[in-house]
């Protein structure tokens, strides 16, 4: 399956940007796509990091600041990714979260 997951970043890269590195990660590996991370010169880049972008389309967040792993899954099943055949996949994304939300 072709396709690629882009995570647009700050540098240096900071909460979210580290967390949406871990779920494109996840997602590169469960669906077979390619994975890089992206550093614009400028903050008024588009989309404006930190984006997660899988093919081509950025994963937007609901309340604007930070993408849930229900949203990055939900997100996927739009894309047509077969995330029911992603044994775990949710689990793992909420697992990020959650790490990052213990360190804060």
């Amino acid at each position: 399956m072709p396709g690629t997951v882009v995570v647009i970043s700050k540098t240096p890269a900071g909460g979210r940007c580290t967390l949406y590195m871990g779920y494109a990660g996840e997602i590169a590996g469960s669906f077979g796509l390619a994975y890089r991370v992206e550093y614009p010169a400028d903050e008024a880049a588009d989309p404006p990091p930190p984006a997660l972008v899988v093919n081509g389309t950025v994963l937007e967040p609901a309340d604007g600041l930070i993408l849930a792993a229900d949203e990055v899954i939900a997100g996927l099943r739009r894309l047509g990714l077969p995330v029911d055949a992603a044994a775990g996949l949710e689990e793992r994304l909420d697992a990020a979260i959650e790490r990052l939300l213990g360190e804060g």
